[in-house]
């Protein structure tokens, strides 16, 4: 004990020594120990500082990430209500298009409609947007139109050639005595040869020029 007590004494009176011999030297290395200390100091508080400023940083990133991903999800939501109500409005209307054709009532707008339909599912169906579901969907969508517009077109034409056989019936019931005598081999419900043959001939002409 008495050992430190005469070495801290000693240490004492060298510096009050040199102090008094060197008061400038002195002074100027507590200087810099103070300063070194300082720069210690403010070494710690910029560190905490910028691993705050980190913190925060990282904390925003992670806010705008997740409101990308609640923007995505949003926008996921709208474009499948959307695309659900476009499937409702498409099934209305073709429900409306199946009832015209077993009526026989398709109007010209109406297969216009049919055919961009079809038109409009079949670049949606080749789109690498969709996935191999909605592609499926798509698919069977234009399958059903094609089915029902060809049904329909068939369904039209026959009409067409049963009022044209109508038609034809009425004019041979309608054969006055004067063409008669004009055409010796003319038989009640039967048309001259010629006369079917051409009209044979026509008819084949216009079914080919629909086809």
């Amino acid at each position: 004990m008495s050992s430190n007590v005469s070495q801290v004494h000693a240490n004492d009176a060298v510096k009050s020594l040199l102090a008094k011999m060197l008061p400038a030297s002195v002074q100027s290395a507590e200087n810099n120990a103070q300063k070194i200390k300082q720069k210690q100091k403010g070494s710690k508080a910029q560190l905490i500082d910028r691993n705050l400023k980190r913190r925060v940083q990282l904390q925003e990133l992670d806010v705008e990430k997740l409101k990308k991903r609640q923007s995505r999800i949003r926008r996921r939501e709208l474009l499948k209500q959307r695309r659900s109500q476009e499937e409702i409005k498409e099934l209305a209307e073709l429900e409306v298009l199946e009832r015209h054709r077993k009526e026989g009532k398709l109007t010209k707008k109406e297969k216009k409609y049919l055919n961009r339909l079809v038109n409009v599912n079949s670049e949606r169906a080749r789109s690498w947007e969709l996935d191999e579901d909605e592609k499926e969907d798509l698919l069977e969508l234009e399958k059903y139109i094609l089915d029902k517009t060809t049904s329909a077109n068939r369904v039209e034409k026959s009409q067409r050639r049963r009022n044209k056989k109508k038609q034809f019936s009425d004019k041979q019931k309608s054969v006055s005595p004067l063409m008669a005598r004009r055409y010796p081999g003319l038989t009640p419900g039967l048309a001259p040869v010629d006369m079917s043959d051409e009209e044979e001939s026509s008819e084949e002409e216009e079914e080919e020029m629909e086809n």
